[in-house]
């Protein structure tokens, strides 16, 4: 496949980037931001992210998009190379957006399916995904309700 490098440091991404890179995406694939942030928010991937496998495949950057889906990225952003995935977030973001929109149309616009989707299609890690996501994105839309209230 290809060679990791050694010597990747791992930065978060600050909070309005990402919501910038969030928000600019979700628009463009008319999806709902906080699906997006809370997939993010789970992924736990930074700028820098090249997590190893058990199968010898990575996950990178900020969605943790994985290495096996490589050839389906790069049919649709042949420009878009592995270090874009793992050092700029809104280029992740934006793939990571694309990749779930078209997990989701896959499986006759079932929202919730289409996120198990994202991370596995395995049945056993699929339904604990969708399960992960669901409590997530309820403490996420608490989250933001209530930093909206204290931003008033």
């Amino acid at each position: 496949m290809f060679d990791m490098p050694q010597d990747v440091k791992e930065v978060e991404v600050p909070e309005k980037l990402m919501l910038y890179c969030v928000n600019s995406a979700s628009k463009h694939f008319k999806i709902s931001p906080m699906i997006v942030y809370t997939i993010a928010d789970i992924e736990g991937g930074k700028i820098g992210t090249a997590s190893k496998n058990k199968n010898g495949t990575y996950d990178l950057g900020v969605m943790q998009l994985n290495t096996i889906n490589i050839d389906r990225i790069k049919e649709k952003f042949p420009n878009v190379t592995y270090m874009d995935l793992i050092y700029k977030p809104c280029v992740n973001i934006y793939v990571g957006t694309w990749f779930l929109t078209e997990e989701i149309k896959r499986v006759n616009y079932n929202v919730l399916k289409g996120i198990g989707n994202y991370h596995s299609r395995t049945k056993k890690f699929h339904d604990k995904y969708m399960k992960r996501f669901t409590e997530r994105y309820k403490k996420n839309l608490k989250k933001f309700v209530i930093k909206k209230k204290l931003d008033k």
